[in-house]
């Protein structure tokens, strides 16, 4: 079932893959979030 799913993910995976890598700028966010109040 994982593979049918991955399969069918993979075309908009892709494409947002191909987004970043054609960026001129890529950022991301390393705001922490609390699990069981230790911040992560």
């Amino acid at each position: 079932m994982t593979e049918r799913v991955a399969d069918r993910l993979r075309p908009a995976y892709e494409e947002a893959r191909a987004s970043v890598r054609d960026s001129d700028v890529i950022y991301y966010d390393e705001t922490g979030f609390p699990v069981d109040g230790d911040q992560h």
